[in-house]
């Protein structure tokens, strides 16, 4: 049964290892650097479709959840305000692993740290928030009502995946662009055309 429940990606194909900069001297605009770097060459290897960097992989669990809080809706008390899964990215993830764009846009280049701040937003989470209206435009907020952190615009809704192994409840999952959240943890995701261990 467990091998037949939909995770939600595909995971055929894809290759994945972790990348951990400890050096110090790495700061956001070096981070920036390296992980451009990293996609520019891992891409040009003959036999890849597809490369991106995410803090978390599916089914192994999220390695950050938080509160947040909608733009458009009363502010829950404390005891019941939501918690979700957030998760940085690159801009082709979504396309190396094959998750379903069900509405609006992915995250591209021009998503940096200058420009506004976006995120994506899994189904369950959109009809939860917006059973019946367009999540697009909606705003989010990661952290308390007080807390500083910016607002984000929901631009796209993509398919639900499986975060804590395949049998558990799918949660409420954001993406971030990973060059609005400088990681210096993440894992690497290849997709190959060929068998991926040539």
């Amino acid at each position: 049964k467990i091998a037949h429940v939909d995770p939600g990606f595909q995971a055929d194909h894809v290759l994945a290892m972790r990348l951990d900069v400890q050096d110090p001297k790495y700061n956001a605009a070096k981070l920036e650097s390296l992980r451009r770097d990293v996609l520019t060459n891992v891409k040009a290897i003959p036999g890849v479709e597809s490369a991106a960097l995410t803090v978390t992989l599916p089914i192994e669990g999220s390695q950050w959840g938080s509160i947040f809080i909608v733009g458009d809706q009363p502010v829950p008390s404390r005891a019941v305000i939501p918690h979700a899964q957030f998760n940085p990215i690159s801009p082709e993830y979504i396309q190396t692993m094959r998750i379903p764009l069900l509405n609006g846009r992915v995250f591209t280049e021009a998503d940096t740290k200058n420009s506004p701040q976006v995120v994506l937003i899994n189904e369950t989470m959109a009809r939860r928030f917006w059973p019946n209206e367009n999540p697009i435009g909606k705003r989010v907020k990661q952290g308390w009502p007080e807390d500083t952190t910016p607002w984000r615009e929901v631009v796209g809704v993509v398919g639900d995946v499986k975060l804590q192994g395949v049998i558990q409840q799918t949660p409420l999952h954001i993406y971030l662009p990973i060059s609005q959240n400088s990681i210096a943890s993440m894992y690497l995701a290849v997709r190959t055309q060929v068998e991926p261990k040539a």
